[in-house]
């Protein structure tokens, strides 16, 4: 008896999350915090099922730790489909598995009225920023091809103790429907991209300077660079404000801001436009804008 010819089945999982605000404080002073109600916020968080979708994540508000942080309100937004959509519906009379189709995968958050205060015993440090979100889009064409990933941060402005600073975004390639490869050929190949671009890329063990950017785009599986351009400090910074390379502000008895965070690979993309290392007197982390996804076939394109 002949045997029944196995067709090739082709799946394609979903993947994508999204959330407005969340922390993960360690201690108060010199006391460990272990009350998980004490330790973790997590607000607006979005998640996408592997078959796509769409879920949303609003949040009216809240305010954490007596005002170690406070927002107004937060929503997160993933979706997932086949496109165009309506050529998926020729696939669900039991012929799943056949197709190929593209796949259209996103995702999206926005904070407003964010307000992050850190007191000591002698002091008060305060960082603020009315709004900031992110909108970020993967096309996977599965054709063996890396995705293309186009991104859209957005911030109003930050307000570090007191003084207020416009945060500028790079733009063209870094941004939009760009890939990992076509990423790392434009670093070593492109001088003006090199010129613009190169101190964005994080190197292990060097402060990140035009200076120490390397020629060779980093080896390795994840690349994490920053989509901060420049911070503009109209009035100038506080006294107790420095700021390191593009993208890091530390304030001392607070802690260090991270803006604009964005890691690289292959198949997936995540930003966080907020990163926050509070330093005294509560010590853990806080994470204002995250995202990201893709999403991966079988078999292997």
């Amino acid at each position: 008896m002949a045997k029944a010819q196995v067709q090739q089945q082709h799946l394609f999982t979903f993947n994508a999350s999204a959330v407005g605000v969340a922390a993960n404080i360690r201690r108060d002073g010199s006391t460990v915090l272990t009350d998980p109600k004490q330790r973790f916020l997590t607000e607006a968080a979005a998640c996408l099922s592997g078959i796509g979708g769409e879920h949303e994540a609003p949040s009216s508000g809240a305010t954490f730790r007596s005002g170690l942080i406070h927002f107004d309100s937060a929503f997160s937004k993933v979706t997932g489909d086949f496109k165009p959509f309506e050529k998926a519906v020729k696939f669900t009379h039991g012929n799943w598995g056949d197709h190929k189709l593209p796949t259209l995968t996103t995702a999206s958050s926005l904070v407003s009225g964010l307000v992050m205060v850190n007191r000591g015993p002698d002091s008060r440090k305060e960082v603020n920023i009315p709004k900031l979100g992110f909108s970020l889009s993967i096309v996977n064409n599965r054709d063996g091809k890396e995705p293309n990933f186009s991104l859209a941060p957005e911030m109003s402005e930050i307000v570090v103790d007191g003084k207020r600073a416009i945060v500028h975004f790079v733009t063209g390639r870094m941004m939009k429907g760009s890939t990992f490869c076509g990423l790392k050929e434009e670093y070593e190949r492109n001088g003006k991209f090199f010129k613009n671009f190169g101190d964005c890329f994080y190197v292990p063990g060097t402060l990140n300077t035009p200076k120490e950017a390397p020629k060779r785009f980093p080896r390795t599986p994840t690349v994490l660079c920053t989509v901060v351009d420049r911070i503009e400090w109209p009035e100038g910074m506080s006294d107790n404000t420095t700021q390191t390379g593009r993208n890091r502000i530390r304030l001392q008895g607070f802690g260090s801001i991270i803006l604009g965070e964005l890691q690289i690979s292959g198949a997936e993309r995540s930003i966080s436009m907020v990163r926050v290392e509070f330093g005294s007197p509560d010590g853990g982390e806080g994470e204002m804008g995250r995202g990201g996804g893709n999403g991966s076939g079988w078999p292997p394109e």
